[in-house]
């Protein structure tokens, strides 16, 4: 692992917790998502010596109002997996479980929960930022039958590249997880024969030149994480956390909705 490159999923958008992951990265080339799966399908993984890829899943308005400033100010490259069939809707992701708002006590989810609208999507794409597919309704495609897992990569697809008038080449499976059955090897070979050039999971871990370019490990980022923690992370500390969690997984029953489709009747936001 002297050679892996690795690949962060913030989970959230706090603008002063992204600034100090940035501040705190180290002097390590910056690279994207598909320089990472050209350098592996092409067996020069190694070229990219410790490279830093950065990705955000979902599409949230949030990453545009406090990630994309930064990203943009500094020129750092990065990817963000978004789910064609919300983007443009006023209405939260179904996954998060926030139907029901708002609650009996008042409180409302924060507006940067909500998807992307389409020219957010392309002010980011304008400027450098990667776009990929994270399927039409973010359901789980191992869990679906054929048809739909292959309506959700390849409808989804279709949409972005209609809107951004440009490939897309990239997805990221929606709960990523091989142990809960969400991504397998027939899947993988589905988004190869659809012209996906690879694919990234929510597997802990870094990628090695021998990682498959359909199953990219990434690791996840918290708001929470100490500076002290985001250093280990980096250092490769927190690589035995994914073997312990696939061990769980495995043990345990998932607890969230996974099949939750698109919303009805909700309204579109402006673009």
């Amino acid at each position: 692992m002297g050679h892996a490159q690795r690949a962060f999923r913030p989970s959230s958008t706090s603008k002063t917790a992204f600034r100090l992951r940035r501040l705190t990265l180290p002097q390590k080339p910056w690279s994207s998502v598909s320089t990472l799966v050209r350098e592996l399908r092409e067996g020069r993984g190694t070229e990219l010596g410790r490279s830093v890829v950065l990705t955000f899943d979902d599409g949230f308005r949030g990453q545009f109002v406090h990630a994309y400033p930064i990203l943009r100010r500094h020129r750092l490259p990065a990817t963000v997996f978004v789910v064609s069939g919300y983007v443009g809707r006023y209405s939260f992701y179904r996954h998060l479980g926030l139907e029901g708002f708002p609650r009996t006590d008042g409180t409302t989810p924060p507006l940067a929960w909500l998807p992307l609208s389409w020219d957010e999507v392309k002010e980011m794409r304008r400027h450098g930022v990667e776009i990929g597919s994270h399927s039409m309704s973010h359901r789980s495609l191992g869990l679906l039958p054929e048809n739909e897992a292959d309506f959700e990569a390849r409808r989804s697809r279709q949409i972005l590249e209609a809107r951004l008038d440009a490939p897309v080449e990239l997805f990221s499976y929606p709960f990523g997880s091989r142990a809960f059955g969400d991504f397998d090897w027939n899947l993988e070979e589905m988004l190869r024969e659809m012209g996906y050039g690879g694919a990234c999971t929510t597997v802990i871990g870094r990628c090695a030149p021998e990682t498959d370019p359909y199953a990219l490990p990434r690791i996840p980022m918290e708001d929470a994480d100490s500076l002290f923690r985001v250093r280990c992370k980096l250092s490769g500390a927190y690589d035995w956390v994914g073997r312990l969690e696939s061990i769980w997984q495995r043990l345990l029953a998932r607890e969230h909705r996974v099949d939750n489709g698109l919303p009805i009747g909700t309204g579109f936001l402006p673009g």
